[in-house]
């Protein structure tokens, strides 16, 4: 809302897909949704990245 001036609750029913998505893809990297991804921690960033190269890596052997 704070970026947006808009009521996501009252907007949802109204947007299209291509639209919410767009919205999502432009918020501000200074707001809440940019804040609270900011706040999970590296290591569990690291943890996964490291889980999702053993597994790709696994399906190239199979």
């Amino acid at each position: 809302m704070r970026d947006y001036g808009m009521d996501l609750g009252l907007a949802l029913p109204g947007l299209s897909w291509r639209r919410f998505l767009v919205l999502l893809r432009h918020l501000s990297p200074f707001g809440a949704v940019a804040q609270a991804l900011e706040r999970e921690p590296r290591e569990q960033a690291e943890d996964t990245r490291e889980q999702a190269d053993a597994f790709f890596a696994g399906l190239r052997s199979v």
